[in-house]
């Protein structure tokens, strides 16, 4: 596991940022929380879960609490070194908003696509 805390002041007294994290890996998944307090803006906590699927592979979450909640879902695959791809969606509480996203990379010996 892993504990860890950082504490930051910037070039004014009352301007801080401290933040504290935890991480577990298990042998099916790794797990880490943070949270972090500062004078520039409210109260954050993050938890994310990665699990692995192969060694190709990984399906991953991140819940992110910062004056609303939000939820991300991510599905990785690395093929290879010419090829990888990845597809994700976010749903937010407060807005309802929610957003599906997708990546598709690409490498030939001429060119890179994106």
């Amino acid at each position: 596991y892993s504990l860890s805390y950082s504490q930051y002041y910037g070039d004014k007294k009352d301007n801080y940022s401290n933040t504290i994290s935890y991480g577990k890996r298990f042998p099916f998944m790794s797990f880490n929380i943070s949270y972090q307090k500062s004078s520039n803006f409210e109260d954050r906590t993050f938890v994310n879960i990665n699990v692995p699927i192969n060694n190709s592979s990984s399906f991953s979450t991140q819940y992110q609490h910062y004056k609303t909640s939000s939820l991300t879902t991510n599905y990785s695959n690395y093929h290879n070194d010419l090829f990888r791809y990845s597809i994700g969606a976010t749903a937010d509480k407060d807005s309802k908003d929610k957003n599906i996203s997708g990546n598709i990379n690409a490498t030939t010996a001429y060119s890179q696509i994106s």
